[in-house]
């Protein structure tokens, strides 16, 4: 019997970044007071929680990031603290062109996403999806987690 094993991959905008704007209309990721965001502390337990189940080399942060971006991504994960409070591992952030790829390549069991675009781009390359709704980030731990950890 063959035993396969769940390995997790999830967004961080929506999720862990909150997707929150200035007095302009302008999301505050993409201004010069980034660093003031504050992480989404339901995320970073329930990561923690996570990675605590399913180990360190079986948890992934992945972001579609447009050129110079990926930078400021890293600034503010390190910033906040986020490895280190989730214990995903620094080497385990993927900023890749295409999603569905990269989450191929790394053998992707599992995805979570806030925009339903993005999950149906990955159809047929990751076998769970699972969309996280910003506005009740509780509730849909609580539903997310179970799926994963059964």
């Amino acid at each position: 019997m063959q035993t396969h094993r769940t390995v997790l991959a999830c967004d961080i905008g929506g999720i862990i970044i909150p997707l929150t704007n200035n007095g302009e209309g302008k999301p505050i990721f993409f201004t010069n007071e980034y660093l003031r965001l504050s992480p989404m502390v339901e995320s970073i337990r329930a990561l923690r929680e996570v990675v605590e189940v399913l180990g360190p080399g079986s948890v992934y942060l992945m972001s579609r990031a447009e050129p110079g971006l990926e930078r400021r991504l890293l600034t503010w994960l390190r910033h906040h603290r986020v490895f280190e409070l989730t214990g995903i591992a620094e080497s385990h952030l993927a900023v890749p062109g295409d999603k569905a790829t990269s989450c191929c390549e790394l053998h992707v069991t599992h995805y979570i996403n806030d925009k339903h675009k993005e999950l149906d781009a990955l159809q047929g390359s990751v076998l769970n999806l699972f969309l996280f709704d910003p506005d009740d980030p509780v509730g849909s731990w609580r539903r997310i987690i179970p799926e994963l950890l059964k």
